[in-house]
């Protein structure tokens, strides 16, 4: 026989990941913004020595801010899609692990 799922707990947790998701996305969106390549940074790739070194160094982390920001939207997505699911559901509910 297969457990009973309390339907009240699994919204209430799939909410809190929700609020958490939603916190991590608007750091990773200013951490994104504060890693985009300025002008500033421009003249002083130009300047110092090394300074195509620190381009590329600006140029990959705002890289990888984008890519950690894009997958928090989706991932904040897809639990924003679930809860709705979960909440719209009037019969059993089947959860799948990954």
């Amino acid at each position: 026989m297969a457990p009973s799922i309390n339907m009240d707990v699994l919204v209430d947790e799939i909410a809190k990941l929700k609020i958490a998701l939603k916190h991590d996305e608007k750091l990773l969106s200013r951490q994104e913004e504060q890693k985009r390549t300025k002008g500033s940074d421009a003249v002083l790739a130009f300047l110092l020595p090394g300074g195509l070194l620190y381009a590329a160094y600006k140029k990959n982390a705002h890289a990888e801010a984008v890519q950690a920001h894009e997958l928090v939207s989706s991932r904040l997505k897809e639990i924003s899609m679930d809860l709705v699911a979960f909440t719209a559901i009037n019969g059993p509910v089947v959860v799948a692990r990954r």
